[in-house]
């Protein structure tokens, strides 16, 4: 098994397990934007999310109780794009609340790991 430790001035080190892939690390967030995010009923609202590690065509993303799979990122994997809808998950058959005004965290999961939670707060406007 072959240990690839990346150091950057941002962070400590941090390790990928039986891969060759020197970028194949847990993804770290660095920025999320905007914050806050501004909900409005009927519209989705988009974040953009910053970092490194993240996979090229298979990130997961979830906010608070939103999740979806299979985010492409670019510029060589540091930014990924997720489209928040307009309500929340619904749950057992239910209509989708609205978001509520609060703080969600914010995690990327790709095959090499998860990211430490962000704390993204929203702000639901009608």
């Amino acid at each position: 098994m072959l240990t690839v430790i990346v150091l950057s001035a941002t962070s400590a080190c941090q390790r990928s397990r039986g891969s060759a892939d020197a970028t194949a690390v847990t993804p770290v967030i660095e920025r999320v934007a905007p914050n806050p995010l501004l909900m409005h009923a009927g519209a989705p609202a988009e974040l953009e999310i910053t970092g490194r590690g993240f996979a090229l065509d298979s990130n997961t993303v979830s906010l608070g109780p939103h999740r979806v799979d299979g985010l492409r990122s670019t510029l060589n994997g540091t930014r990924v794009r997720l489209t928040v809808p307009e309500r929340m998950p619904g749950a057992g058959g239910m209509a989708p609340p609205l978001w509520v005004s609060g703080t969600y965290a914010l995690v990327v999961q790709t095959r090499h790991g998860r990211s430490d939670s962000v704390l993204v707060s929203i702000e639901e406007r009608r």
